[in-house]
């Protein structure tokens, strides 16, 4: 399969009816094919039609009603970006799916709030990063992110204030070979005007906060990330799965 993967037989056809929607094959108002009539047509099954119809729904462009089949109610998706984390390779591709645009590096002293999470003490220097996530192409924000490095002495973060100044050298702290454990809280907001003047979102909107410390290999903390995202434009999923049980 190369550096990319295969896309899923479900992930094409999802495409292809987003496709037929967007260019007016399927109107609003009109219906979709039936999971039973997808799964004849493609030759898959029922189980991987009604995941791509599921797909077409989470971009805001169809309704599906038990009995009543899948009614196209839109013809432009919502900007919307999933991310379904089963790992931290998972997690990482977030950055190979968006773009990073790096608004400005500073050494600063650390607040105690974050001096608590990133393990150090407070006033210790530290390098506090401001940049916000885009779609590949475009330039719609998808969220703003807030990144604190500890460094450990005034010398080290000048150095290390001079390689976050550039966003590959940013990014190479989070190489996934170097990370052992990702820690990740998420909470609810509301946008203040500031955030909702830099999310493109009214004040009172809602929005979706992940928190997240990455630590490497010797259980040092390598960096931690507040990441702001409006709440319509983002979903996490997370799969939890039992555990088998001896005898």
């Amino acid at each position: 399969m190369g550096a990319r993967q295969r896309e899923t037989a479900y992930a094409r056809i999802a495409r292809e009816l987003v496709d037929a929607i967007t260019r007016g094959d399927h109107r609003v108002g009109d219906f979709l094919p039936t999971e039973n009539e997808i799964a004849a047509r493609e030759g898959v099954s029922r189980h991987t039609a009604r995941e791509a119809l599921r797909r077409v729904e989470s971009l805001g462009l169809v309704e599906r009603r038990r009995g009543a089949g899948t009614r196209v109610k839109a013809s432009e998706a919502w900007t919307r970006f999933q991310q379904p984390v089963h790992s931290i390779e998972n997690l990482l591709a977030y950055g190979a799916t968006t773009r990073l645009r790096l608004l400005r590096a500073r050494r600063v002293r650390a607040p105690r709030e974050v001096a608590a999470l990133l393990g150090v003490a407070a006033g210790a220097p530290v390098v506090r990063v401001e940049a916000e996530r885009l779609e590949v192409q475009g330039d719609l924000p998808l969220a703003r992110t807030e990144a604190w490095v500890p460094a450990g002495t005034d010398a080290a973060t000048g150095a290390l204030l001079d390689r976050a100044r550039s966003v590959p050298a940013l990014l190479s702290r989070l190489d996934v070979a170097r990370l052992a454990r990702v820690e990740q809280v998420f909470s609810a907001a509301l946008a203040d005007a500031r955030t909702g003047a830099r999310l493109g979102c009214a004040a009172g909107a809602p929005l979706l906060v992940a928190r997240r410390r990455y630590f490497g290999a010797d259980g040092g903390l390598q960096l931690m990330a507040i990441s702001t995202h409006r709440a319509e434009r983002y979903s996490f999923t997370h799969v939890l799965v039992r555990e088998p049980v001896d005898g």
